[in-house]
């Protein structure tokens, strides 16, 4: 009796794929075809290349193994492959490119002469099917069903949509929060009192938590701040002057400068802490002996601001 072994490489055209089974061997080496579609390789018996026409039937699965009742995907029967030095090619019914194009994940099986030399998995996706595929893309472009085409639209247009989505997104994982304003007036600051300034004129607040009447911060989210006071004086008479940030009344940081009479800018920084509806302030300490006016002619020199960083 003669002893015949078995390699199997299967593929549809393209790339290649390994499995196992007794008594032949056939070696898929195939060139993209665009249509129809081919299955080719190299069929070898006893470790030997066939050179013979041969019953060759192609059938594409779904599944990897033999399941009860299920149904080829398609198949192809050619009742004599020419086979010479091991090389065949197949062209493929007409139904295989349709049945790949709805399940990309298929498997192939080659049947000689009655014998079956097991499934494999297609290694690619074969070209014809993949060009048919670009073809169905572009013409989605041009959508036929007035819905999909209006939700497309919808979702990809500025302030459609999509971007309200992610907008929304973002603002739930980083609430904007950040503001400035400077002051338009001339206060007077009395004398050894811890005064607050109101800070007129607001240049922005993302997110409306700053009181140009109070002066008054209120962060609407918990994080990290940073926060910044200035205020310039323009006396002749030496004195102490500081800038002062408050948080729920209590002095966070202060920044002291000594004028020997000329105006001067005392500036308080700190990066912070805070928790939603703290109140953080900027204020001012003067001890000249009288109540001294803010100086307000460069009105950006005396500012307020706060950003939230994380």
């Amino acid at each position: 009796m003669k002893t015949r072994t078995a390699f199997v490489a299967t593929t549809l055209v393209i790339a290649g794929s390994l499995a196992g089974f007794a008594l032949k061997t056939v070696l898929a080496d195939g060139i993209p075809s665009p249509n129809p579609l081919y299955y080719s390789g190299t069929l070898t018996e006893a470790g030997q290349l066939v050179n013979a026409a041969r019953p060759i039937t192609i059938n594409l699965w779904l599944n990897a193994s033999a399941t009860l009742g299920e149904t080829a995907l398609c198949v192809t029967t050619v009742s004599s492959t020419p086979v010479i030095n091991g090389r065949f090619r197949i062209a493929l019914d007409g139904g295989c490119k349709a049945a790949i194009n709805a399940n990309p994940n298929v498997y192939v099986e080659v049947v000689d002469n009655g014998t079956s030399l097991g499934r494999s998995k297609i290694g690619a996706v074969p070209y014809a099917v993949e060009a048919d595929h670009a073809v169905s893309a572009t013409n989605a472009t041009t959508a036929t069903n007035a819905t999909i085409a209006t939700t497309a639209a919808t979702a990809n247009a500025a302030g459609g949509t999509l971007a309200t989505t992610l907008s929304t997104l973002q603002g739930q994982v980083h609430p904007a929060s950040a503001f400035h304003a400077w002051l338009t007036t001339s206060p007077s600051v009395p004398n050894a009192t811890r005064f607050v300034i109101a800070f007129d004129h607001v240049a922005y607040d993302l997110a409306g938590e700053y009181g140009a009447t109070t002066g008054v911060f209120s962060p609407k989210t918990d994080g990290i701040y940073l926060i910044t006071c200035a205020l310039e004086y323009a006396v002749a008479t030496p004195m102490e002057q500081t800038a002062i940030i408050t948080v729920n009344g209590a002095e966070a940081t202060a920044q002291d400068l000594y004028s020997n009479g000329s105006g001067s800018t005392p500036e308080a920084v700190i990066m912070t802490k805070l928790s939603a509806g703290a109140s953080v302030t900027c204020g001012t300490y003067q001890n000249s002996g009288a109540a001294q006016p803010i100086y307000a002619s460069f009105p950006q020199r005396n500012s307020f601001a706060a950003a939230r960083l994380y």
